[in-house]
């Protein structure tokens, strides 16, 4: 599971599509949502998934930490991961990637804080807490 797939399914709750087809038209094999070339402009060939490289994604992610209670935690984990000092008027410029760039890099330190893992495997860690589906 990658990072972006990690964030859609466990963070966020959400189907990271599989399609039946490879163009618009299709359905989804795991939650039967059906795509049209109304949602061409959102047409990847894995399928309709976020690209988690926008501000939207950034703050749907925002939101689900905030949702979740552990805004606090992860303001933490975030000034120590990027080792940022959060009394600079930098900081939440920063975070929050007022100058339009860095969407990507924010999004997947809330994998990471979440407890995605390029070494870890979903199936052993299932009850590890992590992946909040236990």
């Amino acid at each position: 599971m990658n990072w972006k797939q990690f964030l859609t399914e466990k963070v966020l709750g959400e189907c990271w599509h599989e399609l039946t087809g490879d163009q618009p038209g299709c359905t989804c094999k795991k939650c039967g949502a059906g795509f049209s070339a109304v949602h061409y402009s959102d047409w990847n060939p894995k399928g309709f998934v976020r690209t988690f490289a926008t501000r939207n994604d950034l703050m749907d992610l925002y939101q689900q930490v905030y949702k979740d209670g552990k805004w606090g935690s992860f303001s933490i984990f975030s000034l120590r991961k990027f080792r940022i000092d959060r009394e600079s008027d930098y900081y939440n410029s920063w975070r929050f990637c007022l100058n339009g760039e860095g969407y990507e890099e924010r999004c997947k330190a809330v994998a990471e804080f979440y407890g995605w893992n390029e070494q870890r495997d979903p199936v052993i860690d299932k009850n590890s807490g992590a992946y909040r589906d236990n």
